[in-house]
């Protein structure tokens, strides 16, 4: 296989959209070029994919999640440490900090006083 055969701005542009574009937009930013090509020279430059670049479904992640995931990597945290710490599985933290299910409340405030930190939440009535 020549991979030389990808210019360099087919390279750059496969770089930035690899990790989240669905395979249409994959489709549509390299015409004549088909799945198979582009993940071979993905995976032969080791471009690394999300996992959930394909669903249907985007939801995105509450601010809160991403704040405290970069809590625990600021505090040397694993994901596996963090979780014994609360008594929860490491793939239920996964899942929580990667907003695919949100914690109950319990858990939540486990989350909170193992990474000793708070939250405040401001409760307004609707306009």
């Amino acid at each position: 296989m020549d991979y030389k055969l990808w210019s360099q701005s087919e390279q750059t542009r496969l770089r930035q959209l690899w990790p989240a574009a669905s395979w249409e937009e994959l489709e549509k930013a390299f015409p004549g070029r088909g799945r198979a090509s582009l993940g071979r020279y993905a995976r032969f430059r080791e471009i690394k994919r999300n996992r959930n670049a394909n669903t249907k479904h985007k939801h995105e992640i509450d601010p809160i999640f991403i704040e405290l995931r970069r809590i625990r990597e600021f505090r040397g945290l694993t994901r596996k440490e963090l979780a014994r710490s609360i008594g929860e599985y490491e793939t239920q933290l996964a899942r929580w900090e990667n907003g695919q299910v949100c914690p109950r409340f319990k858990h939540l405030r486990k989350w909170l006083l193992a990474l000793n930190c708070d939250i405040r939440i401001n409760v307004r009535k609707a306009k």
